[in-house]
């Protein structure tokens, strides 16, 4: 007996969709796009810290695939530093550019699973880079520091809302109300506080119940937080192949 296939509203930024929804397509799930955020470049002073020529790093980490899109550059000159990427997709993306990384053997693509790597153990004395968009996190830098790293920031991009059509918000909704969308993927509590600015009244009651397909237990906190009320759909791990294990969990459950 086949199932109707359980529509996903992926809401990550045009350039980064295409991987988790084709990937979600592949599980039989019907696929719609609404990216609530863009990511826009952010040039560095001159005198950051960054780019100083004398300036060398023990490690340079890149915590996205955006970091490495707006920050690659900052790798040159720094030969002899160990350049870690934060989860597959990141390392993916410089391998891409050309640049050398230390793949590591810990699971996830978060800071905590970062933090547990034998290349970050001993720092102490280390000068560090870590290159991410403005705002976000800062336990992996305040980690580092307490282990005797200097670690400077390169915030390389911002986050910003992203601007589709009313014609494209409006079509979203009506699928919404025709049922053709089960689950919103959310991958930080900034996509959420995006998507609720995006959408009309109506849109925003339709996310409120509606099941939320999250990268971490963190992201469900943040959507209990903005009043969201749907089900969690928790992955163990924040890369694709973490949402997508998650969705296949859920989708077998929801088949039962």
């Amino acid at each position: 007996m086949t199932h109707p296939a359980i529509g996903v509203l992926v809401t990550r930024a045009a350039q980064q969709a295409p991987p988790l929804a084709s990937a979600l397509k592949a599980c039989g799930a019907s696929v719609f796009l609404l990216p609530a955020i863009e990511p826009v470049g952010y040039e560095l002073e001159a005198t950051h810290p960054a780019l100083a020529p004398s300036n060398h790093f023990a490690s340079i980490i890149f915590v996205s695939v955006n970091a490495v899109r707006f920050g690659a550059h900052l790798c040159d000159g720094q030969q002899s530093a160990r350049v870690i990427s934060m989860g597959p997709a990141t390392s993916a993306a410089l391998k891409q550019a050309g640049i050398p990384n230390t793949v590591l053997a810990n699971p996830g693509s978060d800071s905590e699973a970062l933090l547990q790597s034998p290349d970050l153990s001993h720092v102490d004395g280390a000068r560090i880079l870590i290159v991410k968009g403005m705002g976000g996190r800062a336990l992996l830098g305040d980690r580092l520091r307490e282990r005797g790293a200097t670690v400077i920031y390169a915030d390389v991009y911002e986050r910003q809302r992203a601007n589709p059509s009313p014609h494209t918000i409006a079509t979203i909704e009506d699928h919404w109300r025709q049922g053709n969308i089960s689950v919103v993927t959310a991958t930080s509590g900034d996509v959420l506080r995006r998507l609720n600015e995006i959408l009309s009244p109506t849109g925003r009651q339709y996310l409120s119940h509606t099941a939320l397909l999250v990268s971490s237990a963190r992201v469900g906190a943040l959507a209990r937080d903005q009043g969201l009320l749907g089900p969690l759909i928790i992955a163990s791990q924040p890369d694709d192949a973490g949402l997508v294990a998650a969705f296949k969990r859920w989708q077998i459950q929801s088949a039962c």
